[in-house]
C-alpha cells in the first residue's frame, strides 16, 4: 500500500484529482488480489480491464467505453495494470492459503495452468480460436497460447535477470519476501517468478496497444507491476514495473524512477 500511497502522490502533484480521475484496473479476477481495494478506496469506483492473469481481454472496445465515461471537464484516466502470484506461509512460490481451505491454492492459477499444461505435453497441440470458444474456455486459451510464445525463456529463468536488470530492488525485494517466507529456489532461478513476470511485461504491454494511437482526450496514467499475495493475515506487496503517462500526443513518459527515488528513501 506504501508504494500506491506514493504514486498517488505523484499524480496529484501532476494534476489528477480524484473528483476528475476515473480509475480503472487490469487485474486478475481472482479474489485474492486485495491491493486493488486500496485504490479503489483512493480513487472512487472503477472500470475492470482484465480478466484472467490481468490481462487486458477488452481490448479497444473496452477501452473505448472506459474512456467515454470519463469526467468532461479536465478528465484524467488512471490505470492499475498487475499479474500477480503468491507465496504461501510455507515458502512456496506460485501458492497461497486462502481462508478456510486446508490446502495451499494456487496463484496465479491461470498462469500456473498454462505452464504445467505446456511442460506436461511432448507435443504442443494448439487449440484452435473456434475450438476454445467451443469449450467456454477462451480467455485460458489466449493465455496459454501468451506463454507457450515464450515458454523457453521461462523455463530458462535468465530473462529474470535480462527484462529488469535495471531495477535492482526488485530483486531485493523479492529476494527479502522469498527470505521471509522461506522459499526453497532463488528469485532469478524459479521458473515461476519469470512466469509471473513475463506475464507482467504482456499485460503492459498489451495495454498500451489497446489505447488507440489517434486517441487525445486526456493523459492516461498506467502503473504495472507484480502483485504479490502472501498469507491472508498480512499484507499484500506490489512491485512497480512500470510507471507511465501517455500524453495527448501519444508520447510516454516515464515516470517510474520518480517513484523509486521516493520508495527508496
Amino acid at each position: 500500500m506504501h508504494t500506491f500511497c506514493k504514486a498517488n502522490d505523484i499524480l496529484i502533484s501532476r494534476g489528477y484529482k480524484q473528483e476528475t480521475t476515473l480509475f480503472a484496473s487490469s487485474c486478475c479476477s481472482d479474489e485474492i488480489n486485495r491491493l486493488i481495494d486500496h485504490q479503489m478506496e483512493f480513487w472512487g469506483e472503477h472500470f475492470q480491464l482484465g480478466g484472467l492473469a490481468g490481462y487486458p481481454f477488452v481490448g479497444r472496445t473496452g477501452f473505448s467505453a472506459y474512456q467515454s465515461h470519463m469526467p468532461e471537464h479536465n478528465g484524467k484516466l488512471f490505470i492499475l495494470c498487475a499479474a500477480h502470484v503468491g507465496i504461501s506461509k510455507a515458502g512456496n512460490l506460485g501458492y497461497c492459503d486462502r481462508p478456510g481451505m486446508d490446502h495451499e491454492s494456487k496463484a496465479c492459477g491461470s498462469a500456473l495452468a498454462a505452464y504445467f499444461q505446456l511442460l506436461s505435453e511432448s507435443v504442443h497441440h494448439e487449440m484452435s480460436c473456434s475450438e476454445a470458444l467451443a469449450a467456454h474456455d477462451l480467455q485460458q486459451f489466449l493465455i496459454t497460447k501468451l506463454v507457450y510464445s515464450r515458454l523457453e525463456e521461462i523455463k530458462q529463468s535468465g530473462i529474470v535477470k535480462e527484462l529488469f536488470c535495471d531495477l535492482m530492488q526488485l530483486s531485493c525485494l523479492f529476494q527479502l519476501l522469498l527470505s521471509i517466507y522461506h522459499a526453497v529456489a532463488p528469485f532469478t532461478e524459479n521458473p515461476i517468478a519469470t512466469l509471473s513476470l513475463v506475464l507482467a511485461e504482456e499485460n503492459f504491454k498489451e495495454l498500451c496497444a489497446i489505447i488507440p494511437p489517434d486517441f487525445d482526450r486526456s493523459e492516461v496514467a498506467i502503473l504495472s507491476g507484480l502483485e504479490v499475495n502472501t498469507h491472508h493475515d498480512a499484507d499484500d506487496f506490489f512491485i512497480p514495473l512500470n510507471f507511465t503517462i501517455r500524453h495527448k500526443d501519444g508520447s510516454y513518459e516515464n515516470v517510474l524512477p520518480n517513484l523509486l527515488d521516493i520508495l527508496q528513501k
